[in-house]
């Protein structure tokens, strides 16, 4: 269990980081963030470990942004985009929330059993999963999944089986995406973008490339550009383990 004095250090860590790095996109006003997090301190320096990273998670999911999140070093309880290529989202359903994928990127496990988007989560490993927790994806293991098709009453069972995958320097584990693919409709042109592949852009800048070319010998000339559950670049700060995308 982690000292309050180690504790402290990391929550310092964190409001530094969250006021240098934070892209703002949901217009929060960091003092008064700041101030939510030093009057949940006490709390957070008498629970136990896992209770202290909910409650940082916690704190940090007031920033309104999907890709900011917390880790410790000798864990993975990753988000499911990081682990098996794919964002879920809690959609309601007979009265109650469920988990629903969103994104399902290409080539990604996911995709490989057989999940698409509309997809309903109905458990993992034969554990019912209820939003707003989300389920647990392990590097390295596989996972029974019991999903639900949309518009269907019948659910199928797949197997989710993910790479064993390892820290790289500060950064967490990621299955990483494709980083673009690209199809044309009629004259248009779709270029998806689920990650930011390579050291300074320029792997990510050669697919890019390619792509436009490829758009260009087949006469688009309109473009859709889809971000939607992109991954960004993520990093680390160089102590405190939050992830900044």
């Amino acid at each position: 269990m982690l000292e309050p004095r180690h504790r402290l250090k990391v929550i310092s860590r964190i409001k530094a980081t969250v006021v240098k790095h934070h892209f703002n996109i949901g217009n929060v006003d960091y003092a008064a963030w700041s101030r939510a997090v030093d009057a949940r301190i006490p709390t957070l320096l008498q629970v136990d470990d896992n209770a202290f990273e909910e409650g940082i998670r916690t704190l940090l999911s007031q920033l309104k942004s999907s890709h900011t999140n917390f880790y410790r070093s000798d864990t993975n309880p990753m988000l499911p985009q990081h682990v098996i290529g794919a964002t879920l989202r809690s959609v309601p359903r007979s009265g109650a929330p469920q988990w629903m994928f969103l994104d399902v990127f290409e080539d990604g496990p996911a995709e490989r059993a057989g999940i698409r988007p509309g997809h309903i989560l109905v458990s993992v490993d034969g554990t019912p999963v209820i939003p707003p927790a989300f389920p647990t994806f392990r590097f390295g293991q596989e996972h029974q999944l019991t999903i639900e098709v949309p518009n269907r009453t019948e659910t199928r069972n797949v197997v989710l089986r993910i790479p064993f995958k390892r820290a790289r320097g500060r950064r967490p584990p990621l299955v990483e995406p494709k980083s673009l693919t690209h199809r044309m409709s009629g004259n248009i042109g779709i270029l998806k973008i689920p990650f930011f592949s390579g050291a300074f852009g320029i792997r990510f800048s050669t697919l890019l490339d390619d792509a436009v070319e490829s758009f260009k010998a087949r006469s688009c000339d309109r473009l859709i550009i889809d971000l939607r559950g992109c991954l960004g670049k993520p990093r680390l700060c160089s102590s405190c383990e939050l992830l900044v995308s």
